[in-house]
């Protein structure tokens, strides 16, 4: 994903890097880059995976606090399904 490091200061989202969770910043992306540069049926996939599999296993964690075994034990998770 693009822009990892960006900041998320405007007029409606006065959230600090610190504070977001990775769900909160997966929504941001697919709303403020995925929608506006890639076509619609991947946006559409790049939504479902998001919503259906990224959000419910890594959306809780804090960005800011998202390490590589948060990421091993999801593929350990999704290969074990």
């Amino acid at each position: 994903m693009e822009n990892a490091s960006l900041e998320l200061d405007s007029s409606k989202n006065k959230t600090k890097n610190t504070e977001i969770s990775v769900g909160e910043y997966l929504t941001y992306w697919l709303e403020n880059y995925a929608k506006t540069n890639t076509k619609p049926k991947t946006y559409a996939e790049y939504e479902k995976i998001v919503k259906t599999h990224l959000q419910p296993s890594l959306g809780h964690i804090a960005l800011h606090e998202l390490k590589s075994t948060h990421l091993q034990n999801y593929y350990k998770e999704k290969l074990n399904v």
